[in-house]
C-alpha cells in the first residue's frame, strides 16, 4: 500500500495550486480498493490483524479522497 500511494504522489504537479494528475489518482484508487478488500477478507480473529487492515485501508481512502478533491478543485 505504501509503495503504491508512494507512485501516486510521484504524479503530484508543484505549481501554484499543486495538485496529483489523473495517472496518480488512478494508482491510488487501486491501492484504495485492494486495501479494502484485504480488510474485508481479514478473519475476525485475531482483533490485531483486523485493526492493522482497517487503518492501512482508512488511510488509502483518506489520501485517494484528499487527491480526488484536489484535482477536481483544480480542474474546474
Amino acid at each position: 500500500m505504501l509503495v503504491g500511494l508512494r507512485l501516486a504522489v510521484g504524479f503530484y504537479t508543484p505549481t501554484a495550486v499543486g495538485y496529483v494528475q489523473l495517472p496518480g489518482i488512478i494508482i491510488a484508487s487501486t491501492v484504495t480498493c485492494w486495501s479494502v478488500i484485504c480488510f474485508l477478507r481479514c478473519p475476525r480473529r485475531p482483533i490485531a490483524l483486523k485493526l492493522i487492515a482497517l487503518v492501512l485501508a482508512s488511510f488509502a481512502i483518506f489520501c485517494t479522497l484528499d487527491f480526488l478533491v484536489d484535482y477536481c478543485a483544480v480542474k474546474m
